[in-house]
Protein backbone atom coordinates (compact mmCIF):
# COMPACT_ATOMS: atom_id res chain seq x y z
CA UNK A 1 0.00 0.00 0.00
CA UNK A 2 1.13 3.54 -0.58
CA UNK A 3 1.96 4.16 3.06
CA UNK A 4 2.63 7.87 2.69
CA UNK A 5 -0.64 8.76 4.38
CA UNK A 6 0.74 12.21 5.01
CA UNK A 7 0.96 12.78 1.27
CA UNK A 8 -2.58 11.62 0.56
CA UNK A 9 -3.88 13.64 3.49
CA UNK A 10 -2.09 16.69 2.12
CA UNK A 11 -3.62 16.05 -1.28
CA UNK A 12 -7.08 15.64 0.23
CA UNK A 13 -6.76 18.89 2.16
CA UNK A 14 -5.48 20.65 -0.93
CA UNK A 15 -8.37 19.23 -2.94
CA UNK A 16 -10.96 20.38 -0.41
CA UNK A 17 -9.35 23.79 -0.07
CA UNK A 18 -8.96 24.44 -3.76
CA UNK A 19 -12.46 23.15 -4.49
CA UNK A 20 -13.72 25.76 -2.06
CA UNK A 21 -11.67 28.38 -3.84
CA UNK A 22 -13.08 27.25 -7.18
CA UNK A 23 -16.64 27.43 -5.93
CA UNK A 24 -16.01 30.84 -4.46
CA UNK A 25 -14.48 32.04 -7.70
CA UNK A 26 -17.34 30.56 -9.69
CA UNK A 27 -19.93 32.25 -7.50
CA UNK A 28 -18.70 35.63 -8.64
CA UNK A 29 -18.45 34.77 -12.34
CA UNK A 30 -21.08 34.68 -15.03
CA UNK A 31 -22.09 31.30 -16.40
CA UNK A 32 -20.16 30.41 -19.51
CA UNK A 33 -21.82 29.82 -22.84
CA UNK A 34 -21.20 26.52 -24.63
CA UNK A 35 -18.00 26.41 -26.63
CA UNK A 36 -14.32 25.65 -26.32
CA UNK A 37 -12.09 27.14 -23.65
CA UNK A 38 -8.51 27.12 -22.33
CA UNK A 39 -7.62 27.08 -18.65
CA UNK A 40 -4.16 28.52 -17.96
CA UNK A 41 -2.09 29.82 -15.05
CA UNK A 42 -2.58 28.66 -11.47
CA UNK A 43 -0.56 26.58 -8.99
CA UNK A 44 -1.08 23.62 -6.65
CA UNK A 45 -1.99 26.05 -3.86
CA UNK A 46 -4.29 28.16 -6.04
CA UNK A 47 -5.36 26.42 -9.27
CA UNK A 48 -6.86 28.36 -12.12
CA UNK A 49 -10.42 27.46 -13.10
CA UNK A 50 -13.21 28.23 -15.56
CA UNK A 51 -16.46 30.12 -14.95
CA UNK A 52 -19.39 27.82 -14.14
CA UNK A 53 -21.25 26.61 -17.19
CA UNK A 54 -21.25 24.16 -20.08
CA UNK A 55 -18.34 23.73 -22.45
CA UNK A 56 -17.70 21.64 -25.52
CA UNK A 57 -13.93 21.08 -25.46
CA UNK A 58 -11.41 22.28 -22.87
CA UNK A 59 -7.65 22.63 -23.08
CA UNK A 60 -5.53 22.69 -19.91
CA UNK A 61 -2.44 24.86 -20.32
CA UNK A 62 -1.48 25.51 -16.68
CA UNK A 63 -2.47 24.15 -13.28
CA UNK A 64 -6.26 23.95 -13.46
CA UNK A 65 -8.97 22.70 -11.12
CA UNK A 66 -12.47 21.78 -12.31
CA UNK A 67 -15.43 21.06 -10.04
CA UNK A 68 -19.07 20.05 -10.73
CA UNK A 69 -20.00 23.62 -11.70
CA UNK A 70 -18.16 23.04 -14.98
CA UNK A 71 -19.76 20.54 -17.38
CA UNK A 72 -17.85 19.43 -20.48
CA UNK A 73 -19.70 17.62 -23.24
CA UNK A 74 -16.66 16.98 -25.42
CA UNK A 75 -12.97 16.34 -24.83
CA UNK A 76 -10.37 17.61 -22.36
CA UNK A 77 -6.70 17.86 -23.34
CA UNK A 78 -4.01 18.36 -20.70
CA UNK A 79 -1.07 19.97 -22.47
CA UNK A 80 2.51 18.77 -21.92
CA UNK A 81 3.77 19.89 -18.52
CA UNK A 82 0.33 21.03 -17.32
CA UNK A 83 -1.75 19.63 -14.46
CA UNK A 84 -5.46 19.00 -14.01
CA UNK A 85 -7.30 18.46 -10.74
CA UNK A 86 -10.83 17.07 -11.16
CA UNK A 87 -13.21 17.12 -8.22
CA UNK A 88 -16.56 15.53 -9.04
CA UNK A 89 -16.33 16.80 -12.60
CA UNK A 90 -18.08 15.28 -15.63
CA UNK A 91 -16.45 14.98 -19.07
CA UNK A 92 -18.61 13.59 -21.84
CA UNK A 93 -15.82 12.70 -24.24
CA UNK A 94 -12.16 11.74 -23.90
CA UNK A 95 -9.50 12.93 -21.48
CA UNK A 96 -5.93 12.95 -22.82
CA UNK A 97 -2.84 13.75 -20.76
CA UNK A 98 0.35 14.95 -22.45
CA UNK A 99 4.05 14.44 -21.83
CA UNK A 100 5.16 15.48 -18.36
CA UNK A 101 1.60 16.35 -17.32
CA UNK A 102 -0.23 15.30 -14.12
CA UNK A 103 -3.84 14.24 -13.60
CA UNK A 104 -5.50 14.08 -10.18
CA UNK A 105 -9.12 12.88 -10.31
CA UNK A 106 -11.45 12.32 -7.36
CA UNK A 107 -15.06 11.38 -7.98
CA UNK A 108 -14.76 12.27 -11.65
CA UNK A 109 -16.78 10.86 -14.56
CA UNK A 110 -15.26 10.49 -18.03
CA UNK A 111 -17.62 9.19 -20.70
CA UNK A 112 -14.88 8.20 -23.15
CA UNK A 113 -11.23 7.18 -22.83
CA UNK A 114 -8.55 8.35 -20.43
CA UNK A 115 -5.21 8.20 -22.24
CA UNK A 116 -1.74 9.36 -21.25
CA UNK A 117 1.47 9.25 -23.27
CA UNK A 118 4.66 10.16 -21.44
CA UNK A 119 2.71 11.73 -18.56
CA UNK A 120 4.42 12.42 -15.25
CA UNK A 121 1.85 10.99 -12.84
CA UNK A 122 -1.76 9.89 -12.45
CA UNK A 123 -3.88 9.81 -9.28
CA UNK A 124 -7.43 8.50 -9.75
CA UNK A 125 -9.84 7.76 -6.91
CA UNK A 126 -13.55 6.86 -6.82
CA UNK A 127 -13.97 7.76 -10.49
CA UNK A 128 -15.80 6.30 -13.50
CA UNK A 129 -14.49 5.87 -17.03
CA UNK A 130 -16.88 4.85 -19.81
CA UNK A 131 -14.26 3.29 -22.07
CA UNK A 132 -10.54 2.56 -21.61
CA UNK A 133 -7.68 3.79 -19.41
CA UNK A 134 -4.32 3.71 -21.22
CA UNK A 135 -1.03 4.95 -19.76
CA UNK A 136 2.14 4.59 -21.82
CA UNK A 137 5.67 5.62 -20.78
CA UNK A 138 6.49 8.69 -18.76
CA UNK A 139 7.11 9.17 -15.06
CA UNK A 140 9.88 10.96 -13.18
CA UNK A 141 12.49 8.32 -14.03
CA UNK A 142 14.26 5.38 -12.46
CA UNK A 143 16.01 7.54 -9.86
CA UNK A 144 12.73 8.91 -8.54
CA UNK A 145 12.55 10.36 -5.03
CA UNK A 146 9.40 11.76 -3.45
CA UNK A 147 9.14 15.56 -3.33
CA UNK A 148 7.59 17.68 -0.60
CA UNK A 149 3.85 16.78 -0.69
CA UNK A 150 2.91 20.37 0.13
CA UNK A 151 4.40 21.60 -3.13
CA UNK A 152 3.80 18.72 -5.52
CA UNK A 153 1.31 15.97 -6.26
CA UNK A 154 4.29 13.64 -6.28
CA UNK A 155 5.85 11.11 -8.61
CA UNK A 156 3.41 8.21 -8.30
CA UNK A 157 0.74 6.62 -10.46
CA UNK A 158 -2.31 4.87 -9.04
CA UNK A 159 -5.96 4.02 -9.68
CA UNK A 160 -8.08 3.09 -6.66
CA UNK A 161 -11.75 2.38 -6.02
CA UNK A 162 -12.77 3.25 -9.58
CA UNK A 163 -14.94 1.73 -12.31
CA UNK A 164 -13.56 1.38 -15.86
CA UNK A 165 -15.95 -0.09 -18.42
CA UNK A 166 -13.28 -1.07 -20.94
CA UNK A 167 -9.62 -2.09 -20.70
CA UNK A 168 -6.92 -0.84 -18.35
CA UNK A 169 -3.35 -0.73 -19.68
CA UNK A 170 -0.24 0.59 -17.93
CA UNK A 171 3.13 0.09 -19.59
CA UNK A 172 6.63 1.55 -19.51
CA UNK A 173 6.23 4.11 -16.70
CA UNK A 174 9.08 4.74 -14.21
CA UNK A 175 8.67 6.61 -10.93
CA UNK A 176 8.31 6.22 -7.17
CA UNK A 177 5.21 4.05 -6.63
CA UNK A 178 2.51 2.37 -8.70
CA UNK A 179 -0.65 0.49 -7.73
CA UNK A 180 -4.11 -0.62 -8.89
CA UNK A 181 -6.41 -1.39 -5.96
CA UNK A 182 -10.13 -2.20 -5.57
CA UNK A 183 -11.15 -1.32 -9.12
CA UNK A 184 -13.89 -2.81 -11.29
CA UNK A 185 -12.75 -3.32 -14.89
CA UNK A 186 -15.07 -4.54 -17.63
CA UNK A 187 -12.34 -5.66 -20.02
CA UNK A 188 -8.68 -6.65 -19.60
CA UNK A 189 -6.13 -5.27 -17.15
CA UNK A 190 -2.54 -5.23 -18.41
CA UNK A 191 0.48 -4.06 -16.38
CA UNK A 192 3.89 -4.38 -18.03
CA UNK A 193 7.39 -2.94 -17.69
CA UNK A 194 6.47 -0.60 -14.83
CA UNK A 195 9.39 0.48 -12.64
CA UNK A 196 9.58 1.90 -9.10
CA UNK A 197 12.94 3.03 -7.74
CA UNK A 198 13.88 0.42 -5.08
CA UNK A 199 16.06 3.03 -3.34
CA UNK A 200 13.21 5.51 -2.89
CA UNK A 201 12.82 6.02 0.87
CA UNK A 202 10.02 8.12 2.29
CA UNK A 203 10.64 10.25 5.36
CA UNK A 204 14.23 8.99 5.95
CA UNK A 205 15.40 9.06 9.56
CA UNK A 206 11.88 9.30 10.98
CA UNK A 207 9.53 6.68 12.49
CA UNK A 208 7.60 6.78 9.19
CA UNK A 209 10.62 5.77 7.10
CA UNK A 210 9.50 3.36 4.36
CA UNK A 211 11.33 1.75 1.43
CA UNK A 212 8.52 2.61 -0.96
CA UNK A 213 10.18 1.36 -4.10
CA UNK A 214 10.16 -2.24 -2.83
CA UNK A 215 6.47 -1.93 -1.95
CA UNK A 216 5.31 -0.88 -5.42
CA UNK A 217 3.31 -2.60 -8.16
CA UNK A 218 0.50 -3.46 -5.77
CA UNK A 219 -2.33 -5.16 -7.68
CA UNK A 220 -5.13 -6.22 -5.39
CA UNK A 221 -8.89 -6.56 -4.91
CA UNK A 222 -9.61 -5.73 -8.55
CA UNK A 223 -12.59 -7.29 -10.33
CA UNK A 224 -11.51 -7.85 -13.94
CA UNK A 225 -14.00 -9.06 -16.52
CA UNK A 226 -11.31 -10.21 -18.93
CA UNK A 227 -7.64 -11.20 -18.62
CA UNK A 228 -5.38 -9.89 -15.85
CA UNK A 229 -1.84 -9.85 -17.24
CA UNK A 230 1.33 -8.61 -15.50
CA UNK A 231 4.91 -8.90 -16.82
CA UNK A 232 8.36 -7.31 -16.67
CA UNK A 233 7.59 -5.08 -13.67
CA UNK A 234 10.08 -3.89 -11.03
CA UNK A 235 9.20 -4.97 -8.43
CA UNK A 236 7.01 -7.79 -9.71
CA UNK A 237 3.27 -7.41 -9.17
CA UNK A 238 2.33 -8.15 -5.56
CA UNK A 239 -0.17 -7.51 -2.79
CA UNK A 240 2.56 -5.79 -0.77
CA UNK A 241 1.28 -4.43 2.52
CA UNK A 242 -2.03 -3.29 1.01
CA UNK A 243 -4.05 -5.90 2.88
CA UNK A 244 -6.12 -6.20 -0.29
CA UNK A 245 -8.12 -9.29 -1.14
CA UNK A 246 -7.10 -11.38 -4.17
CA UNK A 247 -8.10 -10.15 -7.59
CA UNK A 248 -10.86 -11.83 -9.58
CA UNK A 249 -10.51 -12.26 -13.33
CA UNK A 250 -11.64 -14.54 -16.14
CA UNK A 251 -7.95 -15.49 -16.45
CA UNK A 252 -4.75 -14.29 -14.77
CA UNK A 253 -1.29 -14.70 -16.33
CA UNK A 254 2.32 -13.78 -15.69
CA UNK A 255 3.16 -12.13 -12.38
CA UNK A 256 -0.54 -11.79 -11.60
CA UNK A 257 -1.26 -15.51 -11.87
CA UNK A 258 -0.53 -15.80 -8.14
CA UNK A 259 -2.67 -12.77 -7.24
CA UNK A 260 -6.09 -14.35 -7.74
Amino acid sequence: MRTTSRRLLTLAVALATTTGLMLAAGAGAQAATPGSATCSGGSIQAPATLPPGSYKNVQIAGFCGLDPSVAISGNVTVNPGAALQLSGSAIGGNLSVGTGAILFAYGAHVGGNVSATGAHALYMFFSQVGKNVTFQGGGSGRNCTDPDPSTSFGNDTMVKDSHIAGNVTFTGWAGCWFGLLRNTVGGNMTVSNMYANPLNINFPGTPDQTDQGLDSTEIGANMVGGVLSCSGNTPAAQFGDSGAAPNTARKAVGECAALV
